[in-house]
């Protein structure tokens, strides 16, 4: 006669525990719809990319909760579990880009597996977005598609290579076909805080097929320096070192910002940008600071018409000369 096995306690815990890990495995997920849409560009980054990650979002929760030490997220991985926090402050203080590379880095740490990675490039640029506070510290160097696609890269693999568009460019390694522009300040305006003096012009430039340097000189200390072209700010504060690229759209979301690493200036101090085909250099004291492709995040709330130019900069009378030479390589 066969005798039916009859479930002894031992094998109902089992099966519990087999229910308990296929429910907690299985497709359901607890992501915030704002949220969700960066899950869905981290599966389809890693696909582009020759990666399957499509069962990331099994077993993960992401949550906002309030973060210590000004943290923007964390993340804690258990058997079967991915846990992701986001302050809620800080994520409504970022940009859409910003958003995306704190996902990222978390994802990075609980699908990954990857761990901080706190290596600088040459210029001083953050090498990896899993920089020990990176979803706050490197996402400013997120400005342009290249960066955006070295990082996505780097993610993926992290013995990914420099690219190639990363080459310092000496200036004196150029050779100037013609002088677009000479000119010295001589006007005067006031905005609704401070007086400025600055030079306003609109520069006979074909930016999609020019290659051109953009040199400002300035002879004394000031309290700002700054200059702008086609939509981007480049600005330097002398009181805290502080240099930026940006490009400040009318909604927090559109601005984007490139911040280097403090800079002690002197005089006479000279602000360079070198077009130099489908990239951006930029320069102080003729040191290469930053370099991105022309084609950045921007919109169409761009601050003043296209070759554009002004410059502003606080003090009591200083002096700034502008030049422009159309350039080639030797």
């Amino acid at each position: 006669m066969k005798i039916k096995n009859i479930p002894t306690e031992s094998s109902f815990l089992i099966v519990l525990g087999l229910a308990g890990m296929f429910a907690l495995t299985g497709c359901g997920t607890n992501v915030p719809d704002d949220v969700s849409g960066y899950v869905d560009s981290f599966i389809h980054e890693a696909e582009l990319r020759g990666h399957d990650f499509s069962d990331a979002r099994r077993g993960l929760t992401i949550e906002f909760t309030d973060l210590p030490d000004n943290k923007g997220g964390s993340s804690k991985s258990s058997f079967f579990t991915n846990l992701i926090k986001l302050d809620p402050f800080i994520w409504k203080q970022m940009n859409d880009r910003q958003r995306e590379m704190l996902v990222f880095h978390e994802l990075g740490h609980c699908v990954l597996g990857r761990q901080h990675k706190n290596d600088r490039l040459l210029l001083g640029e953050c090498a990896s977005i899993m920089k020990e506070g990176g979803e706050g510290a490197c996402v400013g160097d997120i400005f342009s598609e290249s960066w955006r696609s070295y990082y996505i890269d780097e993610l993926f693999d992290a013995a990914v290579q420099v690219p190639d568009w990363y080459r310092v460019q000496n200036l004196a390694d150029l050779k100037v076909i013609d002088t677009v522009a000479r000119m010295e300040d001589s006007l005067m305006y006031a905005s609704s805080q401070a007086k400025y003096y600055g030079i306003n012009a609109a520069l006979p430039l074909n930016n999609a097929v020019d290659d051109y340097l953009l040199t400002l000189e300035y002879d004394s200390v000031n309290a700002r320096y700054g200059f702008g072209l086609n939509g981007l700010t480049i600005s330097l504060i002398p009181e805290t070192g502080e240099f930026s690229v940006s490009h400040v759209g009318q909604l927090d979301w559109m601005t984007y910002s490139f911040c280097a690493e403090k800079i002690l200036p002197e005089i006479p101090l000279r602000f360079s940008m070198l077009k130099l085909g489908a990239f951006y250099h930029f320069y102080v004291n003729e040191e290469e600071k930053h370099m991105m492709n022309t084609h950045y995040f921007q919109t169409d709330t761009m601050k003043q018409p296209e070759n554009m130019y002004f410059a502003t900069y606080g003090g009591s009378s200083p002096t700034a000369k502008l030049s422009v030479m159309q350039i080639g390589k030797r």
